[in-house]
């Protein structure tokens, strides 16, 4: 008996170990490109949020939160890419945008509904929108998704079930004077060092 009850419990973890990593597959894959980027105070860089891992799935809409830090960039706006179709201002497209954008403290809140009915055709990776970003202090600002809100599921497919979701972080580091900028001015300030030490030998 004993030996059955440990052939059970061996079977069982086995099965559930093939389950979390199938699970693990099969979940879209929201991130980051460029994952980590380097940009000057005052110099301007898109993010584009990514959604992969759809081979088993069809993206209907998604709801979530970007958080950054707002002491080292300053949001400056968003584009949503046409995978779940196209937004239109007047409610004459295929999507709806549902985005609130900046809301403060370093969050932006992005959300988008497909109101096809039929996104077979759909990739299996594409761009979900695009944020853009100035550099406006010196550091490193993470960038990663978290839930706007508990209620709503990150990634729903077209029936509005919940898709499972790995979500990767990323990076903007900010520098207070590029390195080739630096550079010239310390080669600018020698030379001059040069010229007055000449200057006044002479």
């Amino acid at each position: 008996m004993k030996k059955q009850g440990k052939k059970i419990l061996i079977c069982l973890t086995a099965t559930l170990t093939a389950v979390f990593f199938i699970a693990q597959v099969w979940a879209a894959n929201l991130s980051f490109d460029p994952s980590d980027m380097v940009i000057r105070v005052g110099g301007m860089t898109d993010v584009d949020i990514i959604v992969s891992g759809l081979e088993n799935d069809d993206l209907g809409t998604f709801d979530f939160n970007v958080n950054y830090d707002d002491t080292v960039l300053d949001f400056t706006g968003y584009t949503l890419g046409s995978g779940l179709g196209i937004v239109s201002s007047d409610g004459s497209g295929d999507a709806e945008d549902w985005s609130e954008g900046d809301l403060g403290g370093g969050r932006i809140h992005l959300s988008e509904l497909s109101i096809l009915d039929d996104l077979s055709s759909q990739p299996d990776a594409f761009t979900l929108a695009t944020l853009s970003f100035t550099g406006s202090g010196f550091g490193i600002s993470d960038l990663s998704f978290s839930e706007s809100d508990p209620n709503l599921p990150i990634l729903s497919d077209l029936w509005a079930d919940p898709l499972s979701s790995a979500l990767e972080s990323g990076s903007v580091s900010v520098n207070a004077v590029p390195i080739p900028g630096a550079l010239w001015l310390l080669g600018c300030g020698l030379i001059s060092l040069a010229g007055i030490r000449r200057r006044v030998k002479e």
